[in-house]
């Protein structure tokens, strides 16, 4: 069992490492689309996102909303590369970064009209660290302000496909060294309500996955492309929530 300490060491060695690999793999659009729209309909002004990366979903959300946005990172080589294509975009008065853990940094209370934390929450190692972290977005929330929260693996009824490409992802995770926590759904939203979260409303967004991303040596490369090839339209269930402090 590793330390905490010695968690986030890796997670950050980890995440510099993936610089050059990660804009290689994207998303599904309807995600980034399901947000902007719950921003437009909340009129949010002021956001924070955790875990921005090279901040390929944060151009995009400040180029269609207008938002000012204040991007967290633990990883300094991600910060680096995100403000380089920030600069390229020309949205340097528009966005800027902190380079920290959300445990660790001291955020503005009631500050933030909308908090985004995309794909990023399972990086905290223990459950405790999860908590902690959605405790710390509710405090820099204005009255008012929403949580968007999006998490994958969190269906408790996941299909065949589902299953067979989390089994990938943790066995490329345990060759990497590395430890995540995957709350369900259930557990999510018993954790937001009793932080204080109120109109809690969560849905499942279909999208693909980029499988491999997880094909890290030979035995790997012969699962995904087995499993790539008996589900060719194979799609995981992402967990969207979006919360009202």
């Amino acid at each position: 069992m590793i330390t905490k300490s010695e968690h986030y060491k890796r997670m950050i060695k980890y995440w510099n490492s993936q610089v050059k690999v990660s804009s290689v793999f994207k998303n599904d659009s309807q995600i980034i689309n399901k947000i902007l729209e719950v921003i437009h309909k909340r009129k949010c002004k002021n956001i924070l996102e955790i875990g921005c990366g090279f901040a390929q979903d944060t151009i995009i959300i400040a180029q269609k909303s207008g938002c000012k946005i204040t991007c967290i990172d633990f990883s300094p080589k991600m910060i680096e590369k995100a403000k380089i294509h920030i600069k390229k975009e020309g949205l340097e008065k528009q966005i800027n970064f902190i380079l920290d853990n959300i445990l660790d940094i001291k955020l503005k209370e009631n500050f933030f009209d909308g908090v985004i934390a995309k794909l990023v929450l399972h990086h905290l190692f223990p459950k405790d660290d999860i908590i902690l972290a959605c405790k710390n977005i509710f405090r820099s929330l204005k009255p008012k302000g929403i949580f968007i929260l999006v998490e994958n693996w969190a269906n408790s009824n996941p299909s065949k496909y589902e299953t067979l490409a989390f089994q990938l992802s943790q066995r490329a995770r345990k060759i990497k060294g590395i430890k995540e926590v995957f709350l369900n759904k259930d557990e999510y939203l018993k954790v937001l309500k009793k932080i204080g979260f109120s109109n809690i409303k969560w849905a499942f967004i279909p999208e693909r996955i980029e499988l491999n991303r997880y094909a890290l040596n030979e035995i790997l490369r012969v699962d995904v492309e087995k499993t790539k090839l008996n589900f060719p339209r194979g799609k995981i269930k992402n967990l969207f929530i979006i919360a009202t402090k």
